[in-house]
C-alpha cells in the first residue's frame, strides 16, 4: 500500500508542464496554417496539443505531439526534439502504454545525455526509474536510472532535487529489504532537506526513515520519527502539500499494526487489542483525510487494511464486508496488485472462520495468482505448509462443501449469464460512445463552417461599409463642389445684372463695377484652390491607405529577420561559450554553427523578400514602360524650369522672378570642359 501511494505522489510531484500558453483552437489552427517550418511552428503544435490534453482528448493530444517532435527532428531543432520526446511519453503513460512510454523516455534520455542538458537528463532519468520500480519491477535498473539521476543533479546543484534522488534511491532500497541501505539514504536526504529548509521533504523524510525503522523491528524509533513528519504536517502555518496528512496517518497505522502483531504473538489476541484499536483509528483517519482532498483510489484501496484490522480484532462480519467492497473496488482499477494479493488472503481467511469452504478456497485460488508476482521461492515454501492446512480442513468438511456445489454452480451459472449480459451491454455502450464521438467531431465541424461563414460576412459588411464610407466622402465632395459652382455662377449672374442695370442708369459708376469684378475674380479663383486643396485631400486619404497596406507587407518578413537575428546572437554566443571550454565538444559546435548559418539564410531570404515588396511597388509606379527613348534636351530642361517657378508660385503668390535659358550648344562653347565629359553631344 504504501508503495503505491509513494510513487503516485512522487509522479505528480515531478511531472509539470512547463509550457502553457491560452489559445483558443481556431486562432491557433489559423496560425498553423500560414506558417512554415520552423520553431514558431513547433510551438504552435504544441499549444493545440495543451488544449486537447485540457480537454481529455488524448488521441489529438498524442497526433499534435507527434507532429511537433517530427518538425524537430526534421529541422534539427533538439531543444524541441527533447520536448516532443517528453510530452510523447506522458501522454502514453496517461494511457497506460508503458512500453511506448519508456521507449520515447529512453531516446529523450540519450539526446539529452548527448548534447550535455543535464537537467532534462535527470528528469527523463528519473521519470524511467519511477515505471521501471513501480510498473515493471526492475528494481535494477530502476536504482541505474535514479543514480543517473543524482549524479546530474549533484552536477546542477540542485540541493532540492538531491534529496529527492536520495529519497528515491532509499525507497528502492527498502523494496530490496536492503534496509541499511535505505536508511542510509533517506538519512542523506533528510540531512539535505535540512540545508534547504524544505519543510514538506523533511516531513517525508521522517516518516519514510520511521518505516525502516519499523521493517527492522524497532517500534520505538520507528514512532519517534514517523511522529515527527506527522507534526510537521499538521502545522497550517507551514501550508505543506494535502497528501501529506494522510500519508503520515497511513505510517502510522502500519506501526500499531505491526506492534499488534508482535504483541499478539507474545501475549496473545487481548494484550493486542489496544495496538489493533489505534491502528483501525489512524487506518479510518487516513481514509477520511484522502477522501478529503478527493484521492478516493487510495482511500477504497484502505478497505482492505481496515478490513484485516477487524478480521484481527475477531469482528468477522464486518472484516467480510470491508473485504469484498474492497476488492470489488480493486478489480474494476488499474494496479494496486500487492492490495488485491492481500485481500484475497485476508478474505480467505475469513471464510474460513466463517464455514464458507468453498468461498475460502476460491478466494485462496485469487491470493495464489497474485502472490507468484511478488514471492520468492522461500516464500512460495511457506506458503505450501498453509495450502496443505487447506487440504486437510477441507477433508474434514467435504460433506458441507459438497452440499453447497450445487448452490454455488447455480451461482456461477448465473454469474456467468451475467457476464455476458455485461459483455453486450459493454459492447452496445462502446458503440453508443463511438457513434456519439462521430456526432461530436460533426457538431465541431458544423461550429467550425458556421464560425467561418460569420468571419467571412463580417469582412465582406466591413469592406461594404468602408466602400460607403468612401462614395459618401466623394458625394460630399462633388456636392461641395457644385454648391460653390453655383455659388459662383449665381454671384456672377447677379453682378452682370447689376452692371447692365448700373450701365444704363449710372455710367459715372463704371469704375466702381470693375473693381467690384477684380474682387469677385479673386473670390472665385481662392474657391478653384480650395477645390484642388479638397482633390489633394482626398488623394492623400487614399495614399495613406495605400501606405499602411504597404507597411503590413513589409512588417511580416521584417518579423522574421528581427526574430532570426535575436536567435543568431543567442547562438553565436552560446558557439563562444562552448569554444572557450578548454574541452569543447565538436558535435555541438558544428550543430549551433549548422543553426547560425540556417538564420542567415532564412535573413536573406526574408530581406529579399522585402526588396521584391519594394521593387514591385516602385515598378507598379511607373506609368511608362522603361525603354529608353531619344527627347529634346533643351525643352525638357525649359519644361522642369518652368514647373519649378509655378511651384513656388502655386506657394506663394508674391514670388517674382525673371527665367533666362541657353541651349546646350551654347554651354558647350563656354565650357570646353563640359563637352569632354558629355562624350562628345555637343
Amino acid at each position: 500500500m504504501k508503495k503505491i501511494i509513494f510513487l503516485k505522489l512522487l509522479f505528480v510531484l515531478i511531472t509539470v508542464n512547463v509550457y502553457s500558453q491560452s489559445h483558443t483552437l481556431d486562432s491557433l489552427q489559423k496560425v498553423l496554417i500560414t506558417q512554415k517550418e520552423d520553431t514558431n511552428k513547433i510551438n504552435t503544435l504544441n499549444e493545440i496539443r495543451i488544449y486537447y490534453s485540457k480537454k481529455n482528448d488524448g488521441k489529438k493530444a498524442l497526433q499534435y505531439a507527434k507532429e511537433a517532435l517530427a518538425l524537430s527532428e526534421k529541422i534539427g531543432f533538439n531543444k524541441g526534439r527533447i520536448r516532443g520526446y517528453w510530452n510523447v511519453g506522458n501522454i502514453y503513460y496517461t494511457q497506460s502504454n508503458q512500453s511506448e512510454y519508456i521507449k520515447y523516455l529512453s531516446a529523450g534520455l540519450q539526446l539529452s545525455i548527448k548534447i550535455k542538458d543535464r537537467r532534462n537528463a535527470a528528469l527523463f532519468s528519473r521519470n524511467l526509474a519511477i515505471v521501471y520500480a513501480d510498473k515493471i519491477g526492475n528494481s535494477a535498473e530502476a536504482l541505474k536510472l535514479n543514480f543517473i539521476s543524482l549524479k546530474q543533479f549533484e552536477a546542477l546543484n540542485d540541493k532540492a532535487e538531491i534529496a529527492q534522488a536520495y529519497n528515491n534511491i532509499g525507497f528502492i532500497n527498502a523494496n530490496q529489504k536492503n534496509y541499511p541501505e535505505a536508511l542510509q539514504n533517506y538519512q542523506l536526504s533528510l540531512k539535505v532537506r535540512e540545508e534547504i529548509d524544505e519543510k514538506w521533504g523533511i516531513a517525508q523524510s521522517f516518516i519514510n526513515i520511521g518505516d525502516i525503522y519499523l521493517r527492522l523491528g524497532n517500534f520505538d524509533l520507528a514512532f519517534k520519527n514517523t511522529f515527527k513528519g506527522l507534526e510537521l504536517f499538521k502545522r497550517p502555518d507551514l501550508k505543506l502539500p494535502r497528501w501529506g496528512l494522510p500519508f503520515a496517518y497511513l505510517s502510522l497505522a502500519n506501526i500499531y499494526l505491526k506492534k499488534g502483531d508482535a504483541i499478539n504473538k507474545e501475549k496473545g489476541t487481548e494484550a493486542a487489542e489496544g495496538s489493533y484499536t489505534d491502528a483501525l483509528n489512524h487506518y479510518l483517519l487516513a481514509q477520511r483525510s484522502y477522501n478529503s482532498i478527493n484521492n478516493k483510489a487510495v482511500a477504497n484501496s484502505l478497505l482492505i487494511e481496515i478490513g484485516n484490522t477487524y478480521l484481527k480484532l475477531n469482528k468477522i462480519h464486518l472484516a467480510d464486508s470491508l473485504l469484498r467492497q474492497g476488492l470489488k473496488y480493486l478489480e474494476e482499477t488499474d494496479g494496486y496488485l500487492e492490495e488485491k494479493r492481500d485481500g484475497y488472503l485476508y478474505i480467505s481467511s475469513v471464510n474460513s472462520k466463517m464455514g464458507n469452504w468453498k468461498d475460502a478456497f476460491t478466494h485462496y485460488h485469487q491470493y495464489i495468482i497474485y502472490r507468484d508476482s511478488f514471492f520468492n521461492e522461500e516464500n512460495t515454501k511457506k506458503l505450501t505448509a498453509f495450502q496443505m492446512q487447506f487440504d486437510f480442513d477441507e477433508k474434514e468438511a467435504l460433506a458441507k462443501a459438497k452440499q453447497a456445489e450445487e448452490v454455488a454452480n447455480l451461482k456461477a451459472n448465473s454469474l456467468k449469464a451475467e457476464l455476458m449480459l455485461l459483455s453486450e451491454t459493454q459492447k452496445l455502450r462502446q458503440k453508443n460512445a463511438e457513434n456519439e464521438y462521430k456526432r461530436r467531431n460533426l457538431e465541431q465541424q458544423n461550429t467550425q463552417n458556421q464560425l467561418q461563414r460569420k468571419i467571412e460576412a463580417q469582412q465582406f459588411q466591413q469592406e461594404k461599409l468602408r466602400t460607403e464610407s468612401k462614395n459618401r466622402f466623394r458625394m460630399y465632395t462633388l456636392i461641395s463642389a457644385l454648391g460653390i459652382f453655383l455659388l459662383v455662377a449665381l454671384m456672377l449672374f447677379l453682378n452682370n445684372r447689376s452692371k447692365q442695370k448700373a450701365n444704363t442708369l449710372l455710367q459715372n459708376q463704371k469704375e466702381e463695377i470693375n473693381a467690384q469684378k477684380i474682387i469677385l475674380e479673386q473670390t472665385l479663383t481662392t474657391l478653384k484652390s480650395t477645390q484642388a486643396q479638397l482633390i489633394q485631400s482626398e488623394k492623400l486619404a487614399s495614399l495613406g491607405e495605400l501606405t499602411a497596406g504597404i507597411a503590413h507587407e513589409i512588417q511580416n518578413p521584417l518579423n522574421f529577420v528581427n526574430n532570426f537575428s535575436e536567435l543568431s546572437a543567442e547562438l553565436a554566443q552560446e558557439l563562444k561559450e562552448e569554444v572557450e571550454k578548454p574541452e569543447s565538444d565538436k558535435a555541438l559546435i558544428i550543430d549551433l554553427a549548422n543553426d547560425l548559418a540556417s538564420n542567415q539564410q532564412k535573413i536573406n531570404h526574408h530581406g529579399q523578400r522585402a526588396s521584391s515588396i519594394v521593387k514591385g511597388m516602385l515598378e507598379h509606379s511607373r506609368t511608362n514602360t522603361g525603354v529608353k527613348e531619344p527627347t529634346d534636351l533643351n525643352a525638357l530642361a525649359d519644361e522642369y524650369l518652368r514647373l519649378s517657378y509655378h511651384g513656388l508660385r502655386a506657394k506663394d503668390s508674391t514670388f517674382n522672378a525673371t527665367l533666362e535659358t541657353h541651349t546646350l550648344i551654347q554651354i558647350c562653347r563656354w565650357f570646353p570642359s563640359f563637352r569632354k565629359t558629355s562624350g562628345g553631344c555637343c
